[in-house]
């Protein structure tokens, strides 16, 4: 029934957060250059960000469950649960990809540089992805949307461009990655909450 597959979700996504975060500590301990004490910098405030990718992923299958006993998604509920799966990807890729440069043992600031590099490429095929049926959508249909999600999300995006190509041309790049990476969050918030309110509330009315 909807509890017991509620449980079971729940279960498994703690128990997958805690295998990863178990398994990312002991690699970054493993793997490395030599002379930075095998630990990168920011590595714990990565992992915790994997991890709300992790919580992101599980809640989006809970929610959608329950959501879609009531009705079908309207298309600008779509584009909520679209926002919610990308951000969840482009979080856990964000936060992942410093640990896949950092075994290679490249000096810091490449290992910043880098991750930027891959990041800002990977987010913008997701962003492009997620954004583009926005302009398809209907007047109406935007104001369902939400304009204040519509202008978080699309003023997140360039603030996060921003910070990671910062961050690749060596300006203070770890800083800038995290903080870009960390504005990733507020994207799937913003979203998960329009969704809600939209859903549950408006809907009601």
């Amino acid at each position: 029934d909807a509890g017991s597959l509620r449980t079971g979700l729940s279960c498994s996504t703690s128990l997958n957060r805690g295998t990863t975060v178990t398994y990312l500590r002991k690699f970054a301990g493993r793997h490395g250059p030599s002379g930075t004490g095998n630990q990168m910098e920011h590595q714990t405030l990565l992992i915790g960000l994997s991890q709300i990718g992790m919580i992101f992923a599980g809640l989006i299958s809970v929610f959608i469950i329950f959501a879609a006993k009531d009705s079908a998604f309207a298309p600008h509920e779509k584009m909520h649960i679209q926002g919610l799966v990308l951000s969840c990807v482009a979080l856990l890729i964000a936060s992942l990809a410093p640990f896949a440069f950092f075994v290679y043992g490249l000096e810091e600031q490449l290992i910043w540089r880098s991750a930027a590099g891959f990041s800002l490429m990977c987010c913008g095929v997701l962003s492009f992805y997620g954004l583009t049926p926005y302009f398809s959508l209907s007047p109406e249909e935007r104001k369902l949307n939400g304009y204040f999600h519509a202008f978080t999300v699309f003023g997140m995006v360039a603030v996060i461009t921003v910070l990671y190509v910062l961050a690749i041309v060596g300006r203070a790049p770890s800083a800038n990655y995290v903080m870009g990476t960390l504005l990733i969050v507020p994207i799937g918030m913003s979203s998960f909450g329009t969704f809600a309110y939209k859903r549950f509330i408006v809907a009601k009315e």
